[in-house]
């Protein structure tokens, strides 16, 4: 098997072990995959995203919205993405950001009730603030 053809094998084994480990609460673990992921291919934004994922999970918020803030300025129409760094601005209590994110979420995905409903969710919090 020729070298690339190993690394292609690696990182698609280590994609699905990070996502097996998100799936299963195992946050470090679903990182440390991803992260081995990214190590070659570094301009991956879903891979950004689900790592961002796994770091929200763990209340490292920061790192989440670095991963999202990558994933978004590689793929500036990654719905997702703005999403879940609009929760992770929510649970930083910022929450014009959170609705920044979210407004551009439904306007890239009209249909995702996900964001309508954090949106939602942060509205409330604005009014009880």
């Amino acid at each position: 098997m020729a070298a690339v053809d190993m690394v292609c094998a690696m990182d698609t084994e280590n994609r699905i072990r990070g996502n097996n480990f998100f799936y299963r609460g195992e946050y470090r673990q679903a990182i440390q995959a991803l992260s081995l992921v990214l190590t070659s291919e570094p301009d991956d934004a879903t891979v950004l995203v689900n790592r961002g994922a796994a770091y929200a999970a763990l209340g490292e918020y920061e790192l989440a919205i670095a991963d999202y803030d990558r994933a978004i300025e590689l793929s500036p129409d990654e719905a997702v993405a703005y999403n879940n760094r609009g929760l992770a601005c929510a649970a930083q209590g910022d929450y014009q950001s959170a609705l920044e994110d979210y407004a551009r979420a439904i306007e890239l995905h009209p249909l995702n009730a996900v964001a309508y409903h954090n949106r939602g969710v942060v509205c409330s919090c604005l009014l009880y603030t």
